[in-house]
């Protein structure tokens, strides 16, 4: 897939790496693999270099970002900035969680692309707007967005919070989750892989 990209971007790699799916972009063309093992993310991140040498490296990664370095939760490894940078030969790489990713992309969008589904009609002012992003596909991450006068994303593992309604059928359905799962967190009851627990609880 085409895409345009700035001149000044246009050597990047750009990649978001999840538990399902690795998305790549370099030079205005899209791409993406299945996530799996570090040589299978290796080989799909470095098959670019047949179409252009790399100047440098964003990833956005499905897991908490510390020191240059992500827990894949839902992979079982590890990545980190200076492993993505020697299988490029030493070039600059940015690590990012995922949904904090997503949210400095929504800083970015035009206000006449947004879509307004509830909430109020009118939007505060740049300098006063604080968002909550809700990233929901097979697993939930949240972000707290601060649109002031140096935009700034702070990530969370909120997906991984218990999710334990106390009462009717909430705690009913906490309790099938628990059942089949081990443990009921809001992405297991409530992410898009949780789909198939909410149809056989309720069917």
């Amino acid at each position: 897939m085409k895409t345009t990209t700035s001149p000044k971007l246009k050597d990047y790699l750009f990649a978001d790496l999840g538990g399902t799916l690795l998305r790549v972009e370099f030079r205005g063309e899209r791409a993406a693999y299945a996530s799996g093992s570090e040589a299978v993310v290796k080989d799909a991140l470095t098959g670019v270099l047949e179409t252009g040498q790399v100047r440098g490296i964003v990833l956005a990664a499905a897991g908490p970002v510390r020191g240059g370095s992500c827990e894949l939760t839902n992979l079982g490894w590890t990545v980190t900035t200076a492993q993505v940078s020697r299988w490029f030969g030493g070039v600059p790489v940015a690590l990012l969680n995922d949904v904090e990713a997503q949210g400095y992309g929504a800083l970015s969008v035009d206000e006449k692309t947004r879509v307004r589904w509830t909430g109020p009609k009118s939007s505060p002012s740049s300098e006063e707007r604080q968002t909550l992003l809700i990233g929901h596909g097979p697993g939930i991450g949240a972000a707290l967005l601060l649109n002031g006068e140096t935009p700034r994303v702070f990530p969370t593992e909120s997906g991984h919070a218990s999710y334990a309604p106390d009462i009717g059928v909430g705690r009913d359905y906490a309790a099938h989750v628990r059942e089949h799962d081990g443990m009921a967190t809001i992405e297991t009851a409530l992410s898009g892989r949780a789909f198939s627990q909410l149809f056989h609880f309720f069917d």
